[in-house]
């Protein structure tokens, strides 16, 4: 017997028969609560013959909530023939949270796949509106570690471009500021909005450079010490090493002795590198560089200033 048609508040239809009739598929619902009866359904559907669907360029338009549902609705799809048959596709994206969060790229993700397995290359795919209407677009969900290293600009960039727009997200650089006349006497800053960190460092382009002045007066670091690696890949493992030891005694200020341990053995290629890179009487800028070799590599870089007066005592230690 065929399952019954179940109708959603679009008027079309959701799982069930509408996926086996091709002539009364006009609407899918993929939401929170659709989506394992979906499943159900779809799998029970006897009615339609494989390959009824191949001819099939159109189902309406998709309810997409959360990307398990979708990837059911794919599966269910295909399994009936329709695979890469559909010449347009329109897509309403609901926004659960309240926010654009990791979820959202996940269903994104989610769609691409939808679209590239029962879409047709030059299938025309649209976007509708979400039925949240307060949700946030924060800039944040860029460096989730759910965004895709490859978007597609026809799905994902495009949904995401509709959500954003949908929000009427500012930008993050309000060209406003880069017109206003500094404040020299301002004294401090406070920026209260979702923007604050690019509006903030512009506005404090417009305020006195006191940090300057202060500057020589602040902490300074005299000893440092620490260990490192040479990552694997690396040419030259004795210029990588130089080339990082000049760049912390060229910016480190009041740094006197610099002594970094690095797991390498001597007889080791990484080790040979070093060793050469770093003969007896090496200097960086006015610093002197020891060594130590066996089962590590130690190197020492000393101001020669600090080689005239001698150690450092105790209680510099941490400074």
């Amino acid at each position: 017997m065929a399952p019954k048609k179940r109708k959603n508040n679009d008027g079309g239809a959701a799982g069930g028969e509408s996926i086996a009739a091709p002539s009364q598929l006009h609407s899918v619902t993929c939401g929170r609560e659709e989506g394992d009866e979906l499943l159900k359904e779809a799998a029970g559907c006897v009615t339609a013959p494989y390959g009824q669907r191949q001819r099939r360029e159109s189902i309406g338009a998709v309810h997409a909530a959360n990307p398990q549902e979708v990837a059911l609705l794919q599966a269910a799809l295909s399994s009936r023939g329709c695979r890469n048959t559909l010449a347009e596709l329109h897509i309403n994206l609901e926004v659960l949270r309240r926010d654009v969060s990791s979820g959202t790229l996940r269903l994104l993700v989610a769609l691409e796949q939808l679209v590239s397995t029962c879409c047709q290359p030059t299938a025309a795919v649209t976007f509708g509106g979400s039925r949240t209407r307060h949700y946030a677009f924060g800039l944040a969900v860029f460096y989730s570690d759910d965004f895709p290293p490859n978007p597609s600009d026809r799905v994902f960039k495009s949904g995401m471009r509709y959500l954003a727009c949908r929000r009427h997200t500012p930008s993050p650089n309000p060209r406003i500021i880069e017109h206003q006349r500094p404040f020299p006497e301002a004294r401090s800053l406070q920026v209260l909005n979702r923007f604050g960190g690019a509006a903030g460092q512009m506005l404090v382009a417009k305020m006195p450079s006191r940090l300057v002045e202060a500057a020589p007066h602040f902490p300074t670091t005299r000893r440092l010490i620490f260990a490192a690696d040479v990552p694997d890949g690396v040419e030259d493992p004795g210029e990588h090493v130089h080339a990082g030891l000049s760049s912390l005694i060229g910016r480190i200020r009041g740094l006197r002795k610099l002594q970094v341990t690095i797991s390498a053995a001597a007889d080791s290629p990484v080790g040979q590198s070093i060793l050469d890179r770093f003969p007896g009487d090496s200097m960086i800028g006015e610093f002197h560089i020891d060594r130590q070799a066996d089962s590590e590599i130690e190197l020492t870089a000393t101001h020669d200033q600090q080689r005239q007066i001698g150690p450092l005592v105790e209680e510099d230690e941490d400074g």
